[in-house]
């Protein structure tokens, strides 16, 4: 519609070779921005081209008609663009700096570290069979297990920085509790550290996912208050990305599914499973067969875990006015040794955070005009000044490129009024002389009439 009030509107759009690498790059946040400020320069930027080849009526037209309302449209549509893909990139950061972590051959965990990363399985329903009586359906529909799963990973003894080489140990603990919550976590977490016989040397690693089991005021305060305190050590707490934190554990749970092909599954032929201590005898067996199939393989812990009888009358919580738990990704926890009465510093890495709610793919798609939880977190985050030492030192030549370029932006602002202070000039003078011309041809009427009259 552009196009046909003026045709070479989008001329100088499609010679920027710019713009034409993000659109064949699929970089579409970085093209929406650019043709936004396409839109909103061209009026001002081509305003001699807009007068010359454009009417009056024209010119009205296709601002008011045309470059407004596609404008209006295209600044919601940017606005949603930028906070997604802040957010994909997000989690593609997290996930790679976890893999880098934990790579087996090029691993870039520190020598003396160890890494622990934790999740949920889904529940296990009881009884299971490969063949189900309709009492048995009926029962899995009240009766089933919560499972927590957890790999320990840390430097083998043999390993060295030039040639790392990781140990693992994968965790299974089993619990009739179905509850899966922040106190479940924490005490299934304390149990694997005492277990796994976790050193307190080195810094203490922390992956999980952001469900609100693992990431809230309840976690926090475990993870940031009791364990440095309790071990004497820094504790680093990550999470992963929403919609995007597979990994081992994922794996795992698979290896020990229901499936025929399944530890649960498999040992479920032999005969159905009833109980809590079937379930941890399918793992255990399952596990057996996994460590003597690849005996330099992780090592496996499968054991039923009881909670006390009663809950604790006392729950900890960790507020922080500067600190909103569901918009970042990354915290780090050091305690201030030798000083047991003083609480552990806290230092927040600010990593956005995104989804909130219900699942992305259950909803219909989000309104670019209305506000958004993208958009807030994205513009919360942006507006998160970096440390001073983070921040560029611009070069000496930097520095003189910049003083050219804002003299040469003065000079354009100078030149161009200078030419509208002419263009009035001109325009005054010519009313003046046709102004003095009409005056003159008045004045000899006036004497003609005055002639004619005597």
């Amino acid at each position: 519609e552009i196009e046909a009030v003026m045709p070479s509107y989008f001329a100088a759009w499609d010679d920027d070779e710019t713009h034409v690498a993000k659109q064949r790059a699929g970089d579409w946040a970085q093209v929406a921005d650019g043709l936004y400020k396409y839109l909103h320069r061209h009026h001002s930027k081509f305003r001699e081209q807009r007068e010359s080849e454009l009417s009056g009526r024209e010119q009205v037209i296709l601002y008011s008609e045309k470059e407004a309302p596609l404008e209006h449209e295209l600044k919601a549509h940017r606005s949603m663009l930028r906070a997604y893909q802040w957010h994909m990139m997000s989690g593609r950061r997290q996930g790679e700096a976890l893999r880098e972590l934990m790579d087996p051959e090029h691993s870039k965990l520190p020598m003396l570290d160890t890494l622990v990363t934790f999740d949920w399985r889904e529940k296990l329903k009881l009884p299971h069979a490969p063949e189900e009586t309709g009492a048995m359906w009926h029962c899995q529909q009240k009766v089933s297990l919560s499972c927590w799963g957890g790999a320990v990973v840390r430097h083998h003894s043999s390993s060295t920085p030039a040639a790392p080489r990781l140990q693992t140990t994968i965790i299974f603990y089993v619990t009739e509790v179905i509850e899966q919550s922040a106190e479940s976590s924490n005490i299934m977490l304390r149990e694997a550290l005492r277990e796994a016989s976790v050193p307190v040397t080195g810094n203490l690693h922390l992956w999980s996912d952001t469900g609100p089991h693992f990431r809230s005021a309840e976690n926090l305060y475990f993870y940031a208050r009791v364990l440095p305190k309790e071990r004497n050590q820094n504790v680093f707490i990550r999470w992963l990305g929403e919609q995007h934190g597979k990994g081992v554990l994922d794996q795992q749970f698979g290896l020990a599914g229901t499936h025929k092909h399944g530890w649960i599954g498999q040992f479920a032929r032999e005969g159905p499973i009833y109980s809590i201590d079937d379930m941890c005898k399918a793992l255990q067996q399952g596990a057996d067969r996994q460590m003597k199939k690849y005996p330099d393989g992780p090592r496996y812990i499968v054991r039923k875990i009881e909670y006390p009888t009663n809950k604790a009358t006392l729950r900890h919580f960790l507020y922080a006015d500067s600190l909103k738990i569901s918009r970042t990704y990354a915290l780090e926890a050091e305690p201030y040794q030798g000083q047991a009465r003083v609480q552990p510093a806290l230092w927040n890495r600010v990593f956005a955070a995104f989804f909130e709610g219900a699942a992305e793919w259950l909803q219909a798609p989000p309104d670019p005009h209305k506000d958004h939880h993208l958009k807030r977190v994205f513009e919360q985050q942006k507006g998160v000044p970096p440390p001073r030492a983070l921040l560029p030192e611009p070069t000496f030549d930097e520095k003189l490129q910049k003083q050219d370029r804002r003299r040469e932006r003065a000079r354009k602002r100078l030149h161009a009024r200078v030419e509208h202070l002419r263009k009035l000039r001109d325009g005054v003078e010519t009313a003046g002389s046709a102004e003095s011309a009409s005056g003159s041809s008045t004045s000899s009427s006036d004497s003609s009439s005055d002639s004619s009259g005597e």
